[in-house]
């Protein structure tokens, strides 16, 4: 905001919740899952056990740790993973397990689609935080018409948008 041309933002953070001289609004807690392409999970043994997924490459964004505190959550030993292509972005990570490059951990609302198509399977019911998506600005009673529109339109498409992430 400090050029003074944007009047919104759209902010992903781990653990903030709060910035200094802005306003923000939660929008949508960041749920990491398991997916798999059907014809890969289908290439190799069963998956049965979380564990069975190292059969197959796992896809990373940004790093590797998000992985190992999947495995983590899922009752697997620790796990120290050395190899599997790292993406600087989540979509590529989506659009690469959705062409059977490996498995993804992927936010659960940007898979949904995905999964409701079959492009996509979740073979684990487990889930790892991910921090949450916020709107911020500087003053939301003082945004112009549009951006008050733009506001109004990203609340309606998230449901829980305007609550405190759960």
């Amino acid at each position: 905001f400090r050029s003074g041309e944007a009047d919104i933002a759209i902010r992903h953070s781990l653990a903030s919740e709060r910035w200094p001289r802005v306003e923000a609004r939660p929008l949508a807690r960041v749920q990491m899952i398991p997916v798999i392409a059907p014809a890969l999970a289908t290439a190799g043994r069963p998956l049965d056990r979380p564990e069975d997924l190292l059969q197959h490459a796992l896809l990373h964004e940004d790093n590797r740790a998000l992985w190992e505190q999947w495995f983590a959550a899922a009752g697997v030993a620790p796990v120290k993973l050395e190899r599997g292509a790292i993406f600087a972005d989540g979509a590529m990570v989506l659009q690469a397990t959705v062409r059977g490059s490996g498995v993804g951990l992927i936010d659960r609302d940007h898979a949904l689609d995905d999964l409701a198509a079959g492009r996509l399977i979740q073979p684990f019911n487990v889930t790892v935080p991910y921090g949450a998506f916020f709107l911020v600005t500087r003053r939301f009673e003082a945004l112009s018409q549009a951006a008050r529109a733009f506001v109004d339109w990203v609340e309606r498409s998230y449901p829980g948008a305007g609550r405190q992430p759960r």
